[in-house]
């Protein structure tokens, strides 16, 4: 159907186009009838395959409400996924500059995570910069041991 749609769309521009690039300045009566033809054929184009479809007892497949459904339900559970993604990265990375005492502009978060049903932080990377790089990555690592469960790196960044 996006591609019928494109064709339209294409097929009304070519029309357009030419009738701006006409020599008379204007568009002649002839120019017209050509023009609404050639959109009229655009518009038709689907017809044949259709007409054939039906003379074979063959009805065109149309997506039945549960595999439209379906595909939004796929769409909405990964929409929701990533943002739960980027706020629990957002959260992280506050409570890591909250407990910490690290100033949270230095104080990067990103978060590897474990394919599955369920999402869960597999490996963590904190990434400081500016003045936390002479933090002491040891207690950064062990707080967020403790509260993921998952394992942690700390890198600095320069």
């Amino acid at each position: 159907m996006e591609g019928y749609s494109l064709s339209i769309l294409a097929a009304s521009a070519v029309g357009a186009l030419i009738g701006l690039l006409s020599p008379s300045g204007g568009v002649s009566k002839y120019l017209r009838l050509t023009v609404s033809l050639f959109l009229l054929c655009a518009l038709l184009s689907p017809l044949p395959s259709l007409l054939k479809d039906l003379a074979n007892g063959e009805l065109p497949h149309l997506p039945d409400r549960e595999e439209q459904a379906e595909d939004y339900r796929d769409a909405l559970d990964q929409a929701l996924n990533e943002a739960s993604k980027d706020y629990f990265v957002t959260m992280l990375t506050r409570a890591i500059s909250e407990e910490c005492d690290l100033d949270a502009e230095t104080v990067r978060c990103t978060v590897l995570w474990q394919e599955g049903e369920k999402l869960l932080p597999r490996r963590v990377t904190v990434i400081l910069s500016g003045g936390s790089i002479w933090k002491d990555p040891a207690p950064i690592k062990d707080y967020v041991i403790s509260l993921l469960d998952c394992e942690c790196a700390v890198a600095i960044e320069p």
